[in-house]
């Protein structure tokens, strides 16, 4: 039941076809590289995109060859129906990854440690007493107290109030907001 043999006159893809499909495994592997290290969420589905494409092409190539060769003719559908788990798995992964972010996750300890870093290091800053971090979409927004000297200046407050902490390692932070004791 399993085997089914295939005669000479079944040709299960042209030479023109599997040429195609060797170039798109490239292209779309080349396109996952340079796209699967943005933090940029469009990025990481063209990433992805292309990590399902080449992977479908893959499949779609060999197993109906090994197929042929091994006299196995549901390897290919086998292929087919491994490779729907797979793509499903995938993007039920970033539907969860997506709804977190949406939905407020907590910021991880190491950009929570950056951004309290950045604030800490102003000199008038004499304490943090109060710190949050979490994700709006593919932005974060940090929320800090900071405790001032009660000699400080209010038009210094201000101005300390209005500093955007930029570093390119929390490029995707928004500017925070800072409340000032």
């Amino acid at each position: 039941m399993l085997t089914h043999q295939y005669d000479d006159s079944e040709q299960l893809l042209p030479m023109i076809g599997i040429v195609f499909m060797v170039l798109t495994i490239v292209i779309k592997s080349i396109m996952w590289v340079f796209c699967r290290n943005h933090k940029n969420s469009s990025m990481h589905a063209i990433a992805q995109d292309s990590e399902n494409d080449a992977m479908f092409n893959i499949i779609s190539l060999v197993f109906p060859i090994l197929g042929q060769y091994l006299g196995i003719g549901l390897l290919d559908p086998i292929g087919g129906a491994g490779l729907s788990l797979y793509i499903i798995s995938e993007w039920v992964a970033t539907l969860a990854d997506t709804t977190d972010k949406l939905t407020g996750k907590v910021a991880s300890a190491q950009d929570a440690g950056r951004c309290l870093y950045l604030v800490s290091r102003f000199s008038p800053v004499q304490a943090i007493s109060g710190f949050e971090m979490y994700h709006v979409g593919d932005n974060m927004v940090a929320e800090v107290d900071v405790v001032l000297p009660m000699s400080f200046k209010l038009k210094e407050a201000h101005d300390l109030g209005e500093v955007r902490v930029k570093d390119d390692s929390l490029i995707t932070c928004l500017p925070p907001l800072v409340n000032m004791y």
